[in-house]
């Protein structure tokens, strides 16, 4: 009896120390893992416009936010509390923008028909499924005649698409060319039916789709051939701008923040106008009448000679023993009006910073 309970006793012992409880993971190592793991799934499934690599990517930004949910938020210390909410925002953020990034090019597929075949047998190769050659070279006869189908509809302006979808799609097409290319190189010379069927129908469709791209550019885009000068871009729209603001806590709709911009900036302007006194001299009907230009600027030069002379006097108010300000007299540099002698004051000298604001800001 006594024997079995200490046997007993062994066992409860060795059970406890041979399976340790897991470690806790801290959010520094959560967020390295996080970044691994997307690197890898981003390498495997490097398709943009595939589907599956938008459902496998949204399915693991859900996972990790529900399992990062589930952290103990209050225990943490303050750089875990900010990572926590780092890393909670970058994960809604990527997953906002898939959802994004889908609604964009879905506005494409006019121009794509033929997307879905190459990303098919570009995943089937990824996946190690059995190609066979007849097969693919059917696939491959089928993506040409979809893009001389949908060249002649461009051509024949039957495609009505904004320039931002179709540049979008003219670089979905280069991308594209760039994975059927690897496809093909994957098979060639190793499977001999594979080569004899495909290699003529690929050399077509790599043609065909080498000469799309450019007619996109050329007649929907407005992109001549050669132009290297031209600068497209893709309109992030007011979704994605909404998604922005709230990805960086900015607690304000697009509207309002440009309505703001224009306030402060009418605020600054008038400001800056105030302090030249140009309005005040106009409306006492100083400087030229004339000539409004003329008079303005005559407005703002004396007030630059009148702040330079204010400042000269402030300098002897406090030294009067006749003290230099910044390694040199005064009168040294300017004389009586104000106009600068010869050295260069921003070079040469440290005056006082309320000089240089009198001095500049009106000119």
């Amino acid at each position: 009896m006594y024997s079995a309970c200490l046997a007993a006793i062994g066992l409860v012992s060795f059970l406890s120390t041979s399976t340790p409880a897991a470690p806790i993971e801290t959010m520094q190592q959560r967020i390295e893992r996080v970044r691994e793991d997307l690197d890898n799934l981003e390498h495997f499934y490097n398709i943009d416009v595939s589907p599956h690599r938008s459902e496998r990517l949204r399915k693991y930004y859900e996972d990790q936010l529900t399992d990062l949910r589930k952290a103990p938020f209050e225990s943490l210390d303050q750089e875990g509390k900010t990572d926590f909410l780092l890393l909670q925002n970058y994960l809604e953020r990527n997953k906002r923008q898939l959802e994004l990034d889908a609604v964009k090019d879905q506005k494409t597929e006019a121009l794509l028909p033929f997307a879905s075949i190459i990303v098919q047998l570009c995943e089937d190769r990824q996946q190690m499924k059995p190609m066979e050659g007849e097969k693919a070279a059917k696939d491959i006869h089928e993506v040409e005649q979809q893009i001389a189908d949908t060249r002649s509809k461009i051509e024949s302006s039957k495609i009505k698409i904004d320039k931002s979808s179709a540049f979008r799609a003219a670089r979905t097409i280069d991308r594209l060319k760039s994975h059927l290319a690897e496809w093909f190189g994957f098979f060639k010379g190793y499977d001999p039916m594979f080569t004899w069927w495909v290699s003529e129908p690929y050399a077509r469709v790599n043609k065909a789709l080498d000469e799309l791209a450019p007619v996109i550019r050329e007649k929907l885009v407005g992109v001549k051939p050669g132009d290297k000068d031209a600068i497209i871009g893709e309109p992030i729209g007011r979704e994605g701008l909404m998604a922005d603001l709230a990805a960086e806590r900015i607690a304000y709709t697009p509207d309002r923040n440009r309505g703001e911009r224009v306030r402060l900036v009418r605020k600054r302007d008038e400001e800056g106008v105030s302090r030249t006194g140009i309005r005040r001299r106009l409306a006492q009907g100083s400087g030229t009448c004339e000539d409004t230009t003329r008079g303005t600027w005559s407005a703002t030069q004396a007030d630059s000679r009148l702040g330079a002379r204010s400042h000269q006097l402030r300098q002897r108010q406090r030294s009067s023993d006749g003290s230099t300000v910044g390694g040199g007299n005064l009168e040294d540099v300017y004389d009586v009006s104000g106009a600068a002698k010869g050295k260069s004051v921003l070079s040469g000298w440290r005056l006082d910073h309320r000089f240089l604001s009198d001095r500049h800001h009106g000119l």
